[in-house]
């Protein structure tokens, strides 16, 4: 059904509370939202927005190591894991960096009904 400005949603979720263990919802696909998927990005969402010192901010950015990479589609066909080569960051690495950037999210249990 399309909301006010026409956008088409097959699913809307909301949850009470902060992370961690506060879901509006787990998908397994390709997803838009805002909250650990994406994020919005607009000045007007946010306060105390402060420029990072340019020598912490380099040195920062210096440790991160960007790959290019391909899912392991075969071994984790539950997941539904993009196609194609994709541009980013190892969990693993950025964890190394900068820690509160990354967190343990468990994929659901599936049943048979």
């Amino acid at each position: 059904m399309p909301d006010t400005a026409g956008i088409n949603y097959a699913l809307y979720a909301s949850v009470q509370g902060n992370a961690p263990k506060y879901y509006a919802g787990y998908f397994n696909g390709d997803v838009h939202a805002t909250g650990t998927v994406t994020w919005v990005s607009d000045a007007r969402f946010k306060n105390n927005a402060e420029n990072i010192e340019g020598r912490y901010a380099l040195a920062t950015l210096q440790k991160l190591e960007p790959k290019s990479y391909t899912f392991n589609r075969d071994a984790y066909p539950y997941l539904t894991l993009p196609q194609g080569n994709q541009y980013g960051l190892l969990a693993q690495d950025l964890e190394q960096v900068l820690p509160n950037l990354v967190s343990d999210i468990i994929h659901p249990e599936t049943t048979d009904k």
